[in-house]
């Protein structure tokens, strides 16, 4: 669900972007629509009006031979012609925007448009969950299988930048300890930041039924959720957050079980988490999950201004700096989310996330050219995150370099990265920096200075 939402943004047209469309798409990825048969339905399974849904859509239907049966007075037959003229010009204007639309699904999707499409289209309509929470898919010859402190070594590959020897590390640590809560968390996390949040739900899942009093774990999975666009379990973990921390077990309302209406939910879990940062302002994990619920409720500005008093509190959290500029993306302030993915960036300089995240929004801006070097960038440190191809296609038929995409066809990393200067591996990667390369103060100010 989330690829097909995000490649039907991916092609830098804000028309297609913010179109009605993509935003059903949207509604009905996160669950507030499904189909039952025929018909749509809301989460409750209530049926919806599709009129009532876009009431400004065009008339489902202009019947031309009963103009003629209407008054025939004067006045009444220029107001139906002119009812008839300005239907006929809503139609016309709609089939020319689906003509508009169907280009820009070929740019986004290439020559396979129709059959792709229809696929992703298929599998989300059917409902179909994408990931499996009972398994994960360990890599073969792990050369860290008889590591006697697995966890251990994987602390200091993490801390040397070496994430991929790290993730081996985990799968042998939860390998031969299946019920490491931590291990499990932390492989989660390692994937979540390689930019493959399924397999950082598995882990985390199983981290979760090792330890369910693992609050890391609980809000990695609040947040690993959202990205996926599973907003009702994402909701559902962060109460769980709430009902298991210490510091808020006083609070009215926690421990009482989920709502079962999503808008109740959302009101339930919002409510809690802002008397939660009332209760304790210095919580940066508090301030973290109404961010992320903030995102859910599309008040970007409210979700940026809590992330900024997390940071605060823990400046040298790279996540948290990378949760900042993308809810800023999100807020439509690509600029000033560029500020915060440099931050993350200097402090993980091997963030798959925030390299990609960094090329959306240059993408977002129109600068092309930095886009596809930041999205090469993410793949040369992460191969597998083989959903990138689908922006830097977009991105290349926006810059007009048609004749690069046979590379992306081919998914020819060397050969394209060959076309744009700069494109960083892995052995040009400088060590991680301890934290922020100006006071947090001075790095917030600039950004919402900015921002209005």
């Amino acid at each position: 669900a989330r690829e097909l939402v995000e490649r039907l943004r991916a092609t830098g047209d804000d028309r297609l972007a913010n179109s009605e469309f993509v935003a059903f798409v949207d509604r009905v990825a996160r669950g507030d629509l499904d189909f039952q048969g025929n018909k749509l339905v809301d989460r409750g399974g209530a049926e919806v009006d599709w009129n009532e849904l876009y009431a400004t859509e065009p008339p489902a239907h202009v019947d031309v031979s009963q103009v003629g049966a209407q008054p025939t007075s004067t006045a009444a037959l220029d107001q139906a012609q002119r009812e008839t003229q300005e239907d006929l010009s809503a139609w016309e204007q709609a089939w020319k925007e689906t003509q508009e639309y169907e280009r820009m699904f070929q740019e986004v999707w290439g020559p396979d448009a129709e059959k792709e499409f229809e696929g992703l289209w298929k599998k989300l309509g059917s409902n179909e969950n994408p990931i499996d929470e009972g398994t994960y898919e360990f890599k073969e010859n792990n050369p860290y299988t008889n590591e006697t402190d697995a966890l251990a070594l994987a602390l200091r590959l993490i801390a040397e930048g070496k994430d991929r020897e790290a993730i081996l590390a985990l799968e042998a640590e939860v390998q031969r300890h299946p019920d490491s809560s931590e291990g499990w968390r932390l492989l989660g996390q390692l994937h979540a930041e390689s930019d493959r949040d399924q397999e950082a739900i598995a882990c985390l899942r199983r981290g979760h039924d090792a330890d369910p009093y693992n609050l890391d774990s609980l809000l990695a999975l609040g947040v690993s959720c959202i990205n996926e666009l599973e907003t009702p379990a994402a909701l559902r973990h962060l109460l769980t957050w709430i009902a298991h921390h210490e510091d808020f077990q006083t609070l009215p309302g926690v421990g009482e079980p989920p709502a079962q209406d999503y808008e109740h939910l959302k009101m339930q879990v919002t409510n809690l988490l802002q008397a939660a940062v009332m209760a304790n302002p210095r919580d940066a994990d508090a301030h973290i999950a109404l961010g992320v619920v903030h995102n859910i409720n599309r008040r970007y500005d409210e979700a940026a201004a809590h992330l900024a008093d997390a940071l605060r509190v823990r400046p040298t959290d790279h996540s948290l700096w990378n949760k900042l500029g993308a809810t800023l993306a999100n807020w439509g302030r690509s600029a000033e989310a560029l500020a915060a993915y440099h931050q993350a960036l200097a402090m993980k300089p091997n963030y798959v996330r925030a390299w990609s995240n960094l090329a959306i929004a240059h993408a977002n801006l129109g600068q092309y050219e930095d886009a596809c070097r930041f999205y090469l960038s993410a793949l040369q440190l992460n191969p597998q995150a083989s959903h990138i191809w689908h922006y830097i296609h977009s991105t290349l038929i926006m810059q007009g370099r048609t004749e690069l995409l046979g590379f992306v066809e081919q998914q020819n990393l060397q050969e394209l990265s060959k076309h744009f200067p700069g494109v960083v591996s892995r052995d040009q990667l400088p060590p991680p920096n301890p934290g922020p390369t100006e006071p947090v103060e001075a790095v917030l100010g600039t950004i919402f200075n900015r921002a209005p």
